[in-house]
């Protein structure tokens, strides 16, 4: 997160006004983010390692320049064009790991 974006944050938390001054329920709401938080950290994680593996994949497969080709195609449609097409559609290669699990399990369909 940029320092500028870390400062607002942090100005605008100093000057808030407590919506509560229970302290059952305050003690309750740091305990229940003191536990989503982690949970959070290892999400964002995971999901850094699927964006570099789905990079990978398309990277790797043989009909990514075709794609990369069309106007207004990046790398976040790209990937979903190519998971969109059925798996044996290339006539170069075997299609990427990803595209063959979502056909096979006929899971995203």
């Amino acid at each position: 997160m940029p320092e500028a974006r870390v400062r607002e944050l942090q100005q605008a938390i100093s000057g808030a006004v407590s919506a509560t001054h229970d302290a059952a329920v305050i003690e309750s709401c740091v305990l229940a983010v003191e536990r989503l938080t982690p949970q959070l950290e290892l999400l964002r994680h995971s999901i850094a390692h699927l964006d570099r593996r789905i990079a990978e994949l398309t990277s790797a497969h043989p009909d990514q320049p075709i794609f990369d080709s069309l106007p207004g195609a990046g790398e976040v449609m790209v990937p979903r064009l190519i998971a969109a097409f059925e798996p044996g559609a290339s006539a170069s290669a075997a299609p990427p790991d990803a595209v063959l699990c979502r056909h096979r399990t006929g899971y995203g369909e």
